[in-house]
Order: structure tokens, then C-alpha cells, then sequence
């Protein structure tokens, strides 16, 4: 079924492969943290009015289509409300090719991690459930939740190889945490 009025945006390719899912139980060779199941991939970037990118919504027929666009390396994302969001990387040729998305039931899960100050902190580790991920360098978290899911998940918030703040362990509601910033304590 089509899907109009999704969001897109074309974007350059700044993604890093840091998005993936921690064991229950078991730690790494190193003793160091919790084993990673399967291999890192290229983490979701949630769309933001702020990115200054190519940004559009699909038809009644839920196409879209970018006009004049120069040959190179972009990410491609989909959101839409009622779904998971989705990304993918592109090489744009000579060729015009099409690009075709199926998004499935779910979410997109955003939320922001900041200092006492309210200010916002890049490079910190999110854990999700078994999910981890890193913020960005405005302090955003991303993530694309398929259903089915729990509105609860357990939560660890972490700069990893840095001092100065206190590691947060909680379970918060899905719902709360792009509302609620995330706050984390200096030492």
C-alpha cells in the first residue's frame, strides 16, 4: 500500500557504521563490555528541520523524486508516522535508477543526551534494551523501532574513556524520550 505524505530526505553520506546489538550476558574476549551479536552497521540519522538537506514528502502515491542530482555517495531516509523508519545508502551514476522503500510497523526513537548545563554531549554510548548506539555531535540518539516493541526498555547512558560523568541506569517509557532529555550527571 502506498504511503503518502512520508518524509524523505537525501542526504550526504555522513553515517558511521556504530549501531548494533549488545549479548545479555555474555563480555568480549577483553572483558571489557558485552559481547557485540553479529557485525556493526550504518546507524539510522533520524530526519532534523536543522540538517539543511534535500527534503520532501511522497505523493498520494507515495513516489518522490529528486531532480538534479549530482553524481556521488548519499543516504536516503523514510519516516513516516505509524512506521519504522528506514535508510539506505546510494551511489548515484550516469543511470537513473529507482529506489524503492517498505517500511513495517513501528517507530522512530529519538532522544538527546545533555550535560547539567543543558548542553548537548557527542560521542555517548545509549543502550537500549540490547540495542547501542552513539549520540551524534548535537547529543541525538536514533533509533528505528520495529513492532512489536515494549513501551518500556531498559536504559544505560555512558561516555565511554571519559571521566567526567556518572553512568545512568534506568528503565524509561519509549514514549518520554524525545519529550525529556536525558541528563547526565558530572562526577
Amino acid at each position: 500500500t502506498p504511503i503518502a505524505d512520508a518524509t524523505v530526505e537525501r542526504s550526504p553520506n555522513r553515517y558511521a557504521a556504530d549501531d548494533w546489538l549488545e549479548h545479555e550476558t555474555e563480555m568480549d574476549k577483553w572483558k571489557a563490555g558485552p559481547l557485540i551479536i553479529g557485525n556493526p552497521k550504518l546507524a539510522f540519522r533520524s530526519i532534523q528541520n536543522h540538517s539543511g538537506d534535500h527534503v520532501m514528502q511522497t505523493d498520494a502515491q507515495g513516489n518522490f523524486r529528486f531532480d538534479k542530482v549530482q553524481l556521488g555517495e548519499y543516504v536516503l531516509i523514510v519516516e513516516a508516522a505509524g512506521y519504522a523508519p528506514q535508510h539506505r545508502h546510494v551511489t548515484i551514476g550516469p543511470q537513473p535508477e529507482r529506489h524503492e522503500f517498505s517500511l513495517n510497523p513501528g517507530q522512530r526513537v529519538r532522544g538527546r543526551v545533555v550535560d547539567s548545563k543543558a548542553d548537548p554531549i557527542g560521542g555517548v554510548c545509549v543502550v537500549l534494551n540490547q540495542w547501542h548506539c552513539h549520540t551524534d555531535q548535537h547529543g541525538y540518539f536514533h533509533w528505528s523501532a520495529e513492532a512489536p516493541f515494549s513501551e518500556q526498555v531498559t536504559m544505560r547512558v555512558y561516555k565511554r574513556y571519559s571521566g567526567p560523568y556518572e553512568e545512568l541506569k534506568t528503565t524509561v517509557a519509549l514514549s518520554q524520550l524525545e519529550s525529556h532529555p536525558i541528563t547526565l550527571k558530572n562526577r
